[in-house]
C-alpha cells in the first residue's frame, strides 16, 4: 500500500505534495482502511452525481479522516406507480368482470358487459 496506488485511485487530483503528507502521517492501518473505502466513497459521489469541484481534495479527506465516515448509498428513485382503469380496456374490463363473479354473456357488447360490471360493484360499495 503506497500512496502513489490512493493517489491512482482518487479521482480529485489536487495538491499531491500536501496529500502525500498527509497520507505519511497516516499509520498503516489507517493507509490500508483509506485504500480499502475509497472505491465506496468513489461510487457514492458517482451515484450522487457530484461534481469533481465538490470531492474533497485528498488531504482534506486523508486529514478529516473521511475514510472512517459511514456512506448510505442513495437509493434509486422509484418510479410512480400508474394505475390503469379497470375500464380502460377490453381485457381489463373482463378481468374486473371475473373479480366480481361476472362473465360476458353470449352476444353482450363489451360496453353492455362494462356496465353490469359498474353496477356490480355500486351494489357492492
Amino acid at each position: 500500500m503506497s500512496f502513489t496506488e490512493f493517489w491512482n485511485l482518487y479521482p480529485r487530483k489536487v495538491s499531491r505534495k500536501m496529500a502525500e503528507k498527509a497520507w505519511c502521517r497516516l499509520n498503516t492501518i489507517e493507509q490500508q482502511q483509506a485504500i480499502e473505502t475509497l472505491p465506496v466513497h468513489i461510487k457514492y459521489w458517482d451515484q450522487l452525481g457530484t461534481a469533481k469541484e465538490y470531492i474533497p481534495h485528498a488531504t482534506t479527506w486523508l486529514n478529516q479522516a473521511r475514510y472512517e465516515d459511514e456512506i448510505e448509498m442513495p437509493q434509486p428513485k422509484q418510479q410512480p406507480q400508474t394505475t390503469v382503469a379497470w375500464w380502460a380496456s377490453e381485457s381489463l374490463i373482463i378481468a374486473k368482470g371475473r373479480d366480481v363473479n361476472l362473465m360476458p354473456r353470449p352476444g353482450e357488447s363489451i360496453h353492455e358487459f362494462k356496465g353490469r360490471v359498474a353496477d356490480k360493484l355500486r351494489a357492492a360499495a
